[in-house]
């Protein structure tokens, strides 16, 4: 075995910082925000839909993005 993998307080500091590591990596998570929701119009008829990701190819995205699942409240600008 190599010197490294026998010695305690070196495994000891590197479970340290791998636990500090990924705190960080969840703490950064923490902040972000949910995708926003779009009005999509159907390109053969007169058909929308509210989603986060495009129904399909005959589909495509209004510009405006919505907190809500029904399309309802606005995106406040920053």
């Amino acid at each position: 075995m190599a010197t490294w993998q026998e010695n305690s307080a070196f495994k000891s500091r590197l479970r340290r910082v791998l636990l500090a590591l990924g705190l960080a990596v969840m703490a950064a998570q923490s902040f972000a925000k949910p995708a926003a929701w779009y009005r999509w119009a159907s390109k053969m008829t007169d058909h929308r839909v509210c989603a986060q990701t495009s129904p399909g190819p005959g589909w495509f995205r209004e510009p405006i993005a919505f907190t809500d699942s029904g399309c309802s409240i606005r995106v406040k600008p920053f």
